[in-house]
């Protein structure tokens, strides 16, 4: 990923921080939006996807590391020019295969496409400085400051002291709301609340859970692995298998959906969390369940299969954008006995009662953080009180 090659991957990541930043869009969507403005290989799409979502689960942390190097205060920066640096900071603490010579010189171009000479002479000398400040000691002496190789001390991005329990310094430090960072320390203590923060800082791992009814867990554990997998299976669900790149195809990476075996019906993308409250409710074949509030639709799916294609599943949602992925899964896996109802759940009535009615109230999202790291730039405290009157 050289030159301008290099440089177009990073003008999308950019654009796309941009676009969460002062449009409030969620990162999933501005990184669509920005894949279907440039065609990009399955590698390019990763490294523009690691460095949207590293730059927003670690935003405070970036911050408070710009901070210390930057003369101007960060509020009075331009959006392009702040992630601009956002972008730089978390590539040189967290991506330590990338030379620093290169995260430097495709700033500078970033910073004169976006704003102007004067903007990449600023970035070049704070990443400058930034770098000089994180040598290893031992090599100070031998340091060429002309020299763009720096070598960055091996320091993490989030090394709290685990004494520390100052919920604005751990606020800052894992990027998460101070008032989140209140809740689970006066509800689960000290150090729960460490390895909850430390949790959701870790990108959450591709979970697929197999479609019995086509294959076995073991037949698609033997694909999954063939294609340069590794593969476990889930702790809670059983049929759930855990997904790690390795090597062999590195270079295929890319959306789930093109993993072998999706178009086939032969898996779903859910949560094992999610499939584990399938199970709970436990249908059993030909009965009539109630799936309220069900889009997008993973455990409606789940409980079809469940039932063995027998009985029915009325899928209740008044979102109709999202039914649609009920229905485009629906026809994937072949599954018959899904029936999509759009609709508010509180109002929603049958002539005669169901077996078994599921209901996964709207929620914050913060059990998904982890995931999906924009929920703590766009949800607060006065949401929470709305959805508990819901």
């Amino acid at each position: 990923m050289k030159g301008s090659k290099g440089v177009q991957s990073r003008r999308l990541a950019l654009e796309a921080l941009i676009q969460v930043d002062k449009q409030g869009t969620f990162t999933s969507n501005a990184l669509a939006r920005a894949f279907e403005r440039k065609e990009l290989s399955s590698r390019d799409r990763a490294f523009v996807t690691a460095l949207v979502m590293g730059v927003t689960r670690n935003k405070s942390a970036l911050d408070a590391a710009i901070k210390e190097f930057s003369s101007r205060p960060l509020e009075k920066l331009p959006s392009s020019l702040l992630n601009t640096l956002r972008l730089s900071v978390f590539q040189l603490l967290d991506m330590p295969d990338i030379p620093p010579s290169a995260v430097l010189n495709t700033s500078a171009e970033l910073a004169k496409t976006t704003g102007h000479v004067g903007q990449a002479r600023f970035v070049n000398g704070l990443l400058r400085n930034f770098l000089r400040s994180k040598i290893e000691p031992q090599a100070e002496a031998g340091v060429d400051e002309n020299e763009t190789e720096l070598r960055p001390r091996k320091t993490k991005l989030l090394a709290p002291p685990l004494e520390s329990n100052d919920i604005e310094h751990l606020s800052r430090t894992y990027s998460m709301p101070a008032w989140i960072v209140r809740r689970w320390s006066n509800h689960f203590g000290q150090e729960e609340t460490h390895r909850l923060l430390q949790v959701a800082q870790q990108p959450g791992k591709l979970i697929l859970r197999t479609c019995t009814q086509a294959i076995t867990v073991q037949g698609l554990m033997d694909i999954l692995k063939s294609q340069g997998f590794t593969v476990t299976i889930g702790s809670l669900v059983p049929t759930c298998l855990l997904l790690e790149s390795t090597h062999k195809n590195k270079e295929t990476k890319g959306p789930p959906q093109n993993i072998p075996g999706y178009s086939d019906g032969l898996f779903s993308i859910q949560d094992e969390a999610s499939a584990f409250v399938s199970s709970v409710v436990d249908p059993k074949p030909g009965e009539l369940l109630v799936d309220l509030c069900a889009a997008p639709g993973s455990k409606t799916i789940h409980l079809s299969e469940l039932m063995e294609g027998t009985g029915q599943v009325i899928a209740v949602d008044k979102n109709a954008k999202k039914l649609d992925l009920i229905r485009d899964n629906r026809l994937r896996l072949g599954l018959t006995n899904i029936q999509v109802h759009e609709g508010d759940g509180r109002t929603f009535t049958l002539k005669e009662g169901a077996d078994r009615v599921l209901l996964d109230a709207p929620c914050l999202g913060t059990g998904v953080i982890g995931r999906r790291p924009d929920i703590r730039h766009h949800k607060n405290e006065a949401d929470l009180t709305k959805l508990v009157k819901v």
